[in-house]
């Protein structure tokens, strides 16, 4: 009996490639989609900040917000680095991957017992296409402290004792 081993290294290597074959193919899938890839652009520029005092109130007029110093992230959905600066100092203009993004708003980062500073954050998700230019529009900010207010009536204000001060 005589083998030939050019043949049977060939048989070899025919099962191993087909074996490869089949795997490298039952591991496809058709909702498969490559990553769209390019750049489009984000107009901060025609983006405003709507800061929503909304909330019970029995007292005199809620105070002006001040926005240059609102913080404003852009986060991508996928993980790479988020970019951030104030309502104040934003570009204009600002070239982004394509991709899923949310741009978050917030007045300050929040301290322990902090009583006297008002809290506001909001966020907005948004899209980048190709080639495109998005305007993202409003983002609004909403109150998210808590807040207590006192209101007494004018006779119960006069009725406060001397050792009291209560100012109106």
């Amino acid at each position: 009996l005589t083998i030939n081993r050019n043949h049977m290294n060939t048989k070899i290597l025919t099962v191993i490639s087909a074996g490869i074959a089949m795997v490298a193919l039952s591991s496809c899938s058709e909702t498969w989609e490559p990553k769209a890839s390019g750049e489009g652009t984000l107009n901060l520029k025609a983006m405003s900040l709507d800061v929503d005092n909304s909330m019970t109130v029995v007292s005199r007029a809620l105070p002006v917000v001040d926005l240059a110093p609102f913080a404003v992230r852009i986060i991508p959905a996928d993980g790479s680095a988020t970019q951030e600066f104030t309502y104040g100092t934003m570009p204009d203009i600002l070239p982004l991957s394509v991709g899923d993004y949310t741009v978050e708003v917030e007045s300050h980062r929040i301290q322990d017992a902090e009583w006297e500073r008002p809290y506001y954050s909001g966020s907005k998700n948004f899209t980048i296409e190709k080639g495109k230019i998005l305007d993202l529009g409003v983002v609004t900010a909403s109150f998210k402290s808590l807040r207590v207010s006192v209101a007494l009536s004018a006779e119960r204000h006069e009725k406060m004792r001397a050792d009291r001060e209560v100012t109106a």
